[in-house]
C-alpha cells in the first residue's frame, strides 16, 4: 500500500548584462514538488538542497510546495557580489499541508488542515567578499512574511513574520 505517483518540476528563464554596470544576471523560477490528499505521498527530495533552491530560511521541505522566485545578482567590483531573492511560497495541494526539511508535515498538522494555500513571501539579501583567493566574508539578511495559510490553519504554532541576520568567514586550504 505505499504505491503513489509524485513529481517535482523546475524550470526558469534568465540572462545576464554583460554590457551593463556591475553585470547584473536576472533569473525567474518556478519550483512545484507533488503534495497529496494522504499526508506524506507526495514528492521527496531525498537529498535536501535546501539552500539551492528553496531560499535561506529553510523554512519548507521539497514536498506539497509552490515556489515563484526571482534571483538578482550583481558584481558592483570584481570582489564583491550582491544576491536578491525573493520566493513567494504556497501550496501545491490545498489538502496537503506544507513539510520541513525532513519530510515531517509542519507543526504535526494533519491531511486537509490547511485554511489557506498562501504560506507567504521570503526575501534574502547576501553579499559576498572575496577577501583573496582562498578566504571570503559573507554578510546576509532573510525576511519572511507569513501568508494567510498562518492565520487561517488550526494549530499553527506561530502566525507571525520571521526575520535573521548572519555571517560568516570560509577559508580553503
Amino acid at each position: 500500500d505505499t504505491d503513489h505517483i509524485a513529481g517535482f518540476v523546475t524550470c526558469g528563464i534568465g540572462r545576464r548584462f554583460a554590457s551593463f554596470c556591475w553585470k547584473p544576471e536576472l533569473w525567474i523560477y518556478y519550483d512545484w514538488a507533488s503534495g497529496d490528499d494522504t499526508t506524506g505521498n507526495g514528492f521527496h527530495h531525498y537529498v535536501p538542497r535546501a539552500h539551492y533552491y528553496m531560499g535561506f530560511m529553510d523554512l519548507f521541505g521539497r514536498r506539497n510546495i509552490e515556489d515563484l522566485n526571482i534571483r538578482l545578482t550583481a558584481n558592483p567590483t570584481k570582489k564583491l557580489t550582491c544576491l536578491a531573492w525573493c520566493h513567494f511560497f504556497s501550496l501545491a495541494n490545498g489538502d496537503d499541508v506544507p513539510y520541513n526539511l525532513n519530510m515531517r508535515p509542519y507543526a504535526g498538522l494533519a491531511a486537509g488542515s490547511a485554511g489557506s494555500q498562501t504560506l507567504g513571501t521570503e526575501l534574502d539579501l547576501m553579499t559576498t567578499y572575496d577577501i583573496s583567493e582562498q578566504t571570503q566574508f559573507r554578510f546576509g539578511y532573510s525576511y519572511f512574511w507569513s501568508g494567510s495559510f498562518y492565520d487561517t490553519t488550526p494549530g499553527v504554532p506561530f502566525n507571525g513574520d520571521a526575520s535573521f541576520l548572519y555571517s560568516h568567514i570560509s577559508y580553503k586550504f
